[in-house]
């Protein structure tokens, strides 16, 4: 059984099951055979949707508006995962989080307003603000804090954190901003630090 509530919701449905769909055109484009699907809000999950995009949620206008056969994939807040057609496996939590990004991003976590928002790579994790704004084709990043961000669009294996931070390359790991003069290993400054190398910058 389907709960369909909505002008045009659920549309082209006519053998798929488990699926919900409430609001104006809610899941309008989905396929006859589309199964478990969630699709809240007004023109969310509009696109041509096949059996590939089975267990998907969508919440909030124009979420996942155009996804077809990205499988898995939650998108919740106003045009969260707005461009995604193919791209699977991504949790999208915010207003405009990735929006106006790939097709076919994958694996993405982004959790914050405008989160990843032009990300197309796949296996980066952005929260907060505006985190990992300027992704495009950069993979594997961790950006946790506003505005924190890759060095460039195409970073890949970064790890970012603190407020407005940003990565110093490729393979390489940020803790805090510029404004950031201590950092403690452990509470009280007693935790061992393994390296193999030590550089010292002196301005």
């Amino acid at each position: 059984a389907n709960t369909i509530l909505g002008w045009n919701a659920g549309l082209a449905l006519q053998t798929g099951h488990n699926n919900v769909f409430i609001g104006r055109e809610a899941g309008k484009g989905v396929t006859t055979t589309v199964q478990n699907i969630i699709s809240i809000g007004h023109g969310s999950a509009t696109g041509v949707m096949t059996t590939a995009a089975n267990a998907s949620v969508f919440i909030g206008a124009s979420a996942g508006a155009a996804v077809t056969s990205g499988a898995a994939n939650v998108a919740v807040g106003y045009q969260a995962g707005k461009n995604l057609t193919d791209g699977g496996n991504n949790v999208l939590i915010g207003q405009a989080a990735n929006s106006t990004g790939g097709t076919s991003a994958s694996q993405n976590v982004g959790i914050g307003v405008n989160a990843l928002l032009n990300a197309e790579g796949s296996n980066n994790v952005a929260i907060g603000y505006a985190a990992g704004d300027l992704i495009t084709s950069g993979n594997q990043n961790i950006l946790i804090g506003r505005s924190t961000d890759v060095s460039a669009n195409s970073g890949a294996n970064q790890t970012v954190i603190g407020y407005n931070a940003t990565g110093k390359g490729d393979d390489t790991v940020v803790l805090g901003n510029s404004s950031v003069t201590d950092v403690y290993m452990a509470e009280d400054g007693q935790a061992t630090l393994h390296t193999g190398k030590i550089n010292s910058f002196f301005t």
